[in-house]
C-alpha cells in the first residue's frame, strides 16, 4: 500500500509517502498495527486515510525530496470480507473440516472438475467468516468475481451480476467511466464484442452504438449468455472463484443463469460458490458436480474459546456454561454476548447475566440502543435505505454519526465503493428496520426516496426499483406506480417475464382510481404490457380477464394508441381460447382505431 516512515513535523500531523498515490493506495491498517509520525501516532483501527500533499521536504536518510502527506481525515473501515483486515473480526475458530472441504473444492477444480458448492446455514452461523477465510487464502492463486443476492433485489433482473461486473470494472458510479471504457476492457477479457459485450454494456445502463443493433425478444437469453461466457473466459485465463452470496434472495433471472453455468461443459477452471440458508433448494441441485456443506453449531469448547477471545477479565465457570448454553452455538449470537459482557464489565455476574435478552434480536438491539440518539436516527434512516446503502441517501452532515456506527459494529464501509456502508449482518439491519414505527417508516422511505430521485436525475432507469420500493414504503402511489411500471418495462427488455408481471401488478395496484389523464395513460400502459406479458406466458384466460376488467377505464382516454393496442391484445387472447368471432370483432374495432389515429404501428400489430 506504500511505504509508511517516521521523521516528520509532528505540528503538521505528517505521513510521509514515497509514492505520489498513497492517498489512494493506503487501504485498511488494522489494528494493533500503528503509524508513528514523530511523538504523534495514529491508530487507524482498519481506517482508510484521507491527505493533504505538503509538497517535496529533504528528510534524514533520504538523499532526494521526499512528498509529505498530512492526515486530514480517517474514511472508515473497508469490507470485512475484503482484504487481510482483522482488526473486528474474531478468529475462526472450528470449521477446520468445511475449510477443508472448501480447499479440496478449489484443489480439484484446478485439476479439471467443474463444481459449485453451496455453504449453508442459518443466519449468524458463520457462512461469511468462513468464506472470507477461504477467499483470503486464495486470492494470490485465482480471480475473485463476488456478487451480493439482497432482500429486495428478488424483482430485479441479474442483480448479484449487476453489482458482480461493477465490482470488477472498479465500482461504477455513473462518473467517470464510459461505455467505451468497459467495452474495451470486456473484449481485452475474452468477451466477442458484437454477440456479448453490448449485451452487459446495456445491463449496466450504458449506451454503446451496437446496443441499437440488439433483437428486443433476443435481450434476456444473449444477456445470459454474455455474462456467463463473462465468467468462462476468466476461467479460461487463470482459476476463478465466481462467489455469490446469500443465494436465497436470488432472482429468477439469475437462478437460470446459474443453472445454464452449471449445465455447461466448458465450465472447467471455475469454482461457483454461494451462501444460502437451509430453506432455499437450487434448480440445479441435481446435477453433477453439485456438492454441499452444511455448517453445524460450534461445540461447547470452540464456543467458549470464541467467547473468551472478545471478553476480557474473570467469569466463573456457571457463568460460562450459561453464555455457552444460551448463544446455541451460533457464532453471532457469541459476539453479541461478549460486547453485552465487555460493556457490562465490573458488576456482579448475577447482575450482567440477569440482563441479557433471550433472544438474539435483543442483543442486536442493545448495541443500537447503546448508540448517541443523532446516530439512532441515522442508522434508522440507513436500515430504510438498505442492507447496503449509500451514505448520501441519509442526508448531510452524517459523517460523525456514521463514524459511531462503526465503531460500534453496526455497519461497515465497503471496501473500493466510495460512500457505500452495509450493515454488519443482515439480522442487524432486519432488527433495526423492524424495530421502526409505522409512520417513522414511511417518513423514512419518502426521504431516502426523495435524496434516491435527486442522486440519479435523468438516469432513474438505473435505480427504478429501489424508486418504487421506497415510494410503495411511503404510501405515495402516483411515483410509486409510475417506477413500477419503468421498473417492469426494464424487466421486460431483459425478457425477465415473471419480474415484469409482477412490476406491472404493483402499478396497477398503485395507480390511483380517480386520477387525472397522466395517470390513466399510465394506467393504460401498465395493462397493455401486462397484457402482453401474459401472453408470453401463454396464460390467456387471464390475459383476456385483465383486459376486459380495464378496458372502460382505457377506452376513456378516447382515440389513443393505448385503446388500439389494448384490444389488439384482447383480440389475441380471444384467437387462443378459441372465441374466433369475439376475437375478429374486436381485432376490427383496434384495427379502425389504428387508422383513425393513422398510426402505422397499431394498424401493423391489429392486423
Amino acid at each position: 500500500v506504500g511505504e509508511i516512515i517516521g521523521e516528520a513535523s509532528a505540528q503538521e500531523h505528517a505521513v510521509v509517502g514515497k509514492t505520489p498515490n498513497l492517498a489512494a493506495r493506503l487501504q485498511a491498517l488494522a489494528e494493533p498495527d500503528t503509524v508513528v509520525v514523530g511523538p504523534v501516532t495514529y491508530r487507524l483501527a482498519g481506517a482508510a486515510a484521507t491527505f493533504q500533499a505538503l509538497g517535496e521536504h529533504y528528510l534524514k536518510g533520504f538523499d532526494a525530496p521526499v512528498p509529505v502527506w498530512r492526515v486530514d481525515a480517517l474514511s472508515g473501515t473497508a469490507d470485512r470480507l475484503d482484504g487481510d483486515r482483522t482488526s473486528e473480526i474474531s478468529p475462526l475458530v472450528g470449521r477446520r473440516q468445511e475449510l477443508g472441504a472448501l480447499a479440496s473444492a478449489f484443489a480439484r477444480m484446478r485439476s479439471g472438475e467443474a463444481l459449485i458448492v453451496h455453504l449453508v446455514g442459518e443466519p449468524g452461523i458463520g457462512k461469511s467468516r468462513l468464506i472470507r477465510e477461504f477467499l483470503n487464502q486464495n486470492r494470490e492463486l485465482a480471480f475473485i468475481l463476488a456478487g451480493h443476492c439482497a432482500s429486495h433485489g428478488g424483482s430485479t433482473a441479474f442483480f448479484p451480476f449487476i453489482n458482480l461486473v461493477r465490482r470488477w470494472f472498479g465500482g461504477i458510479d455513473g462518473t467517470g467511466n464510459t461505455g467505451a471504457d468497459l467495452m474495451d476492457r470486456l473484449v481485452e477479457s475474452g468477451l466477442d464484442a458484437r454477440r456479448h459485450a453490448p449485451y452487459i454494456l446495456k445491463l449496466l445502463d450504458f449506451s454503446h452504438p451496437a446496443i441499437y443493433e440488439i433483437e428486443p425478444d433476443l435481450i434476456g437469453v444473449r444477456t445470459q449468455e454474455a455474462l456467463s461466457q463473462f465468467v468462462v473466459e476468466h476461467g479460461r485465463v487463470r482459476p476463478t472463484i465466481l462467489f455469490i452470496n446469500d443465494l436465497h434472495w436470488i432472482d429468477e433471472r439469475s437462478a437460470t443463469l446459474l443453472d445454464s453455468l452449471a449445465r455447461r461443459e466448458d465450465r472447467q477452471g471455475v469454482l461457483v460458490l454461494t451462501t444460502v440458508r437451509r430453506r432455499y433448494k437450487a434448480p440445479w441441485s441435481g446435477l453433477p458436480g453439485i456438492e454441499e456443506i452444511h455448517l453445524a453449531p460450534l461445540s461447547a469448547a470452540e464456543s467458549l474459546s470464541l467467547f473468551q477471545h472478545r471478553v476480557a477479565g474473570d467469569l466463573t465457570g456457571d457463568d460460562l456454561e450459561g453464555i455457552v448454553e444460551r448463544a446455541g452455538g451460533n457464532p453471532l449470537f457469541l459476539e453479541e454476548l461478549a460486547r453485552h459482557v465487555s460493556r457490562a464489565s465490573g458488576k456482579a455476574g448475577e447482575e450482567w447475566g440477569a440482563a441479557i435478552p433471550e433472544t438474539l434480536a435483543g442483543l442486536l438491539m442493545q448495541r443500537v440502543d447503546a448508540l448517541s440518539p443523532r446516530a439512532r436516527r441515522t442508522a434508522e434512516t440507513a436500515a430504510v435505505a438498505g442492507r447496503r446503502f449509500d451514505a448520501t441517501l441519509l442526508g448531510e452532515g452524517t459523517e460523525a454519526e456514521l463514524v459511531e456506527l462503526e465503531v460500534g459494529g453496526v455497519v461497515i464501509a465497503e471496501h473500493g465503493a466510495a460512500s457505500t456502508y452495509r450493515f454488519q449482518h443482515a439480522l442487524v439491519h432486519d432488527v433495526v428496520y423492524d424495530s421502526l414505527l409505522e409512520a417513522d417508516r414511511r417518513r423514512l422511505h419518502g426521504e431516502v426516496g426523495d435524496r434516491l430521485k435527486t442522486k440519479y436525475d435523468g438516469r432513474e432507469i438505473e435505480v427504478v426499483e429501489d424508486l418504487a420500493r421506497h415510494f410503495a414504503a411511503a404510501d405515495e402511489d402516483r411515483p410509486a406506480a409510475r417506477y413500477a411500471y419503468l421498473a417492469g418495462n426494464k424487466a421486460l427488455d431483459l425478457f425477465a417475464l415473471s419480474d415484469a408481471e409482477r412490476w406491472y401488478g404493483s402499478a396497477l395496484s398503485l395507480a390511483p382510481s380517480e386520477g387525472g389523464a397522466g395517470d390513466d395513460l399510465l394506467f393504460a400502459k401498465s395493462v397493455v404490457n401486462q397484457t402482453q406479458v401474459l401472453c408470453w406466458n401463454g396464460d390467456f384466460p387471464a390475459m383476456v380477464g385483465l383486459a376486459q376488467h380495464h378496458l372502460p377505464r382505457i377506452r376513456a382516454l378516447g382515440a389513443t394508441e393505448e385503446v388500439s393496442r389494448a384490444l389488439t391484445w384482447i383480440g389475441e387472447g380471444y384467437m387462443h381460447v378459441g372465441r374466433y368471432d369475439d376475437a375478429r370483432s374486436t381485432l376490427a374495432e383496434a384495427l379502425e382505431n389504428g387508422r383513425v389515429l393513422g398510426d402505422d404501428s397499431c394498424i401493423g400489430y391489429a392486423s
